[in-house]
């Protein structure tokens, strides 16, 4: 694999309520592993939580392995930390929380 690699992964959760498909984009990241790409992130936010896509800006995140193939392995972001309009937030991708610590100060 060569690093503009970039793979797209149905995954299927089934929920008590109702199964979902969701796909999330990967790219190679500078270790080797596949990880989920920025923008692939910040749409699963924005249709979760209603957010407008083009306003989110990722600030930090983190990855856990979801699946391994042919000996690559795939990252998945467990948890963001993002601002909107100068807002913080927080998820876990289950719940969304204000983070004030992100908020932008005001001049």
């Amino acid at each position: 694999m060569t690093k503009s690699s970039y793979w797209v992964a149905m995954v299927n959760e089934c929920h008590v309520d109702s199964p979902t498909n969701e796909a999330f984009a990967f790219e190679m990241a500078e270790n080797g592993c596949m990880e989920e790409t920025e923008e692939s992130i910040c749409c699963r936010a924005a249709a979760m939580f209603g957010f407008d896509f083009e306003r989110i800006v990722p600030l930090e995140c983190s990855m856990h392995t979801v699946f391994e193939v042919g000996g690559v392995q795939f990252n998945l972001c467990d948890s963001l930390h993002f601002s909107v309009a100068g807002k913080g937030w927080s998820t876990d991708f289950d719940t969304l929380a204000e983070a004030p610590q992100y908020d932008e100060e005001e001049e």
